[in-house]
Parts: C-alpha cells; sequence; structure tokens
C-alpha cells in the first residue's frame, strides 16, 4: 500500500495544493484502498494487487477531467499567507461579528426604548414629563444607542482595513484551508444566534 501512496503522491506532486485537489486525492486514495484490500482478499499476491491498482487508476488529466476541475491561472502569482496572518485573520473576523451583532443589537433597543418611554410620558405613567418632553426623553437614549453602534461599526471596520490587501488574492495551504473552515463552521452558528438575539 506504501508503493501506491508513493505513486499517488507524485502523480499530484505537480498539480496546484488546492482543497479541490486535496479532496480529489483523497478520494482516490481511498478507492485505491478499497480495490487494493479487495484483490489481497481474493489471493492475489501484493505485487499483482498494486499492478491492478495502478493500472486501473488512469490519467490523471482524464481524471481531472472527469470530476470537471478548473485551475486558476492566476493563482501561482499569488502570495501565500502565513500562519500568523490567518490566525489573526480569524480572530478579527470573530471580534468583527461580536461587535456588529452588538451595534445591530443596539440600535434595535433605542428604537425600543423610544417607543417605550414615549407611550409611558403617554399614558401618563411617567406623568413628570409633558408629551413633547416625552418624545425628547425617548430620543436620548436613541441617539446614545445609535451613536454607540455607529461608533462600533467604524472601529470593525479599521479593524479589518489591515486585511484589505488580500482583496488582491492569495494562496492558502490544505491545512489552512482546513482551519478556516473548521473555525467558519463553529462560528456560523454563534454569529447566528447573536445576529437573531439581537
Amino acid at each position: 500500500m506504501k508503493t501506491i501512496i508513493s505513486y499517488l503522491d507524485n502523480m499530484f506532486a505537480s498539480l496546484p495544493k488546492t482543497m479541490q485537489m486535496q479532496q480529489l486525492k483523497e478520494e482516490i486514495e481511498a478507492n485505491m484502498a478499497d480495490k487494493y484490500n479487495e484483490l489481497k482478499d481474493e489471493g492475489k499476491s501484493e505485487n499483482e494487487a498494486i499492478g491492478i491498482v495502478i493500472s486501473e487508476f488512469g490519467n490523471i488529466e482524464e481524471l481531472i477531467n472527469e470530476f470537471d476541475i478548473t485551475f486558476d491561472k492566476d493563482e501561482e502569482k499569488r502570495p501565500t499567507l502565513e500562519n500568523e496572518v490567518v490566525n489573526d485573520y480569524l480572530k478579527t473576523s470573530k471580534k468583527s461579528g461580536v461587535l456588529i451583532g452588538i451595534g445591530v443589537g443596539l440600535c434595535v433597543y433605542g428604537v425600543a426604548l423610544l417607543i417605550l418611554l414615549t407611550q409611558l410620558v403617554e399614558d401618563g405613567i411617567i406623568a413628570v414629563f409633558s408629551d413633547e418632553m416625552g418624545d425628547v426623553i425617548g430620543l436620548i437614549p436613541l441617539l446614545l444607542f445609535v451613536a454607540t453602534a455607529v461608533g462600533l461599526f467604524i472601529y470593525v471596520g479599521m479593524m479589518e482595513d489591515k486585511f484589505k490587501y488580500l482583496d488582491n488574492g492569495f494562496k492558502l495551504s490544505i491545512e489552512q484551508q482546513r482551519t478556516v473552515k473548521d473555525s467558519n463552521d463553529a462560528f456560523h452558528k454563534t454569529y447566528t444566534k447573536s445576529i437573531s438575539l439581537a
């Protein structure tokens, strides 16, 4: 089986190191392992099993066409990000999501307080103020909350500005792609709950 893995490694060595190619390689390796084990169970020798598996593997170009994999010609020109940059980006994204959720919540609570205070003054529950003054009193928390939310949105924008250069494109290693995907999957539920709660 080591011979088959070495063969696969050599076949994929010259191809781009993308998540798509890694998935294709893993799928092919699993299929080859199944076929190898099946041939061994049928009584074939190790060399016979390896020979049959490799001969049935086919041409790498045919497999790429069969799985409809396309390559970005500019990908090789793009810089590869270092792990520190990827981790910093993930932390910033997570913090940004939380701050945006808080900002949205503040806007909603500001409007809710405006409506509540105005209604309490109109109903006479807060009889200290006139109706006109009740509208003004309701505006104070709204303006404070919205101003704080806008400050948070500006802060998030400034935090994310340091990653603007990524708009020009970049490459990630397979491990980095997995880290980003895992982080995104883990945070997606939290982000959705935060926005919904807000």
